[in-house]
């Protein structure tokens, strides 16, 4: 009787050794999926978020934190145009195709073109630019028309075109026209070299 008894007691005791094994088992096997899935993650993480903003210069670290639409910016550019337009603008509209011609070689010249949109929504920017065929990065200033943009000036009329260094330094402020005329403005601005200059601050207002 005794013999039985404890021959029960044994198959209990193993049946709860079992049982516990395979709860661990279980569990250990969970936590290596949740480990790959993470691990997964991190690796499919956008380039742009995982940048440190310390390898970035001034103006694309701002436009790698802002939300830009239609393209993704050239964030290595060594100059940037923010061009003011907007769909309702008849200038706007008649130098678009010029620009959308130049933009390749602007981009291969070290150039990037920033579209800061006055028209009242997203979605007729966005139209703007469809319509045009236009693929430089776009972005919606504030309500007071000001935006964090390095030497940004917001503008009394449009379009209008704010040529600047990587850095914020102001190269010109004019018409939208002068995008043409880009090459001749960075090369008159690469002779004079002003490197102690101080670069412009961002959000100020035309004179």
């Amino acid at each position: 009787m005794k013999t039985k008894f404890l021959f029960c007691l044994l198959l209990a005791g193993g049946a709860l050794v079992a049982v516990m094994g395979c709860g661990e088992g279980k569990k250990t096997e969970g936590t290596t999926i949740s480990t790959e899935e993470n691990s997964v993650a991190v690796e499919t993480e956008p380039a742009k978020q995982t940048t440190p903003s310390g390898e970035l210069s001034p103006v694309a670290a701002v436009l790698a934190k802002s939300p830009l639409f239609n393209a993704n910016p050239d964030l290595q550019a060594k100059y940037y145009i923010y061009l003011v337009s907007a769909s309702w603008c008849p200038p706007c509209r008649a130098e678009m195709p010029e620009i959308v011609s130049l933009y390749k070689q602007m981009k291969d010249n070290g150039v990037e073109i920033v579209l800061v949109s006055a028209d009242a929504t997203q979605e007729k920017a966005q139209e703007y630019l469809a319509n045009f065929n236009a693929t430089f990065p776009a972005m919606m200033p504030g309500e007071d028309g000001m935006t964090k943009l390095p030497g940004y000036i917001r503008p009394r009329t449009i379009p209008r075109a704010i040529v600047v260094t990587n850095d914020g330094r102001l190269v010109r402020e004019d018409h939208g026209a002068i995008i043409m005329q880009y090459k001749d403005i960075l090369d008159q601005y690469e002779a004079r070299k002003p490197s102690s200059a101080a670069p412009a601050s961002a959000g100020e207002e035309a004179k």
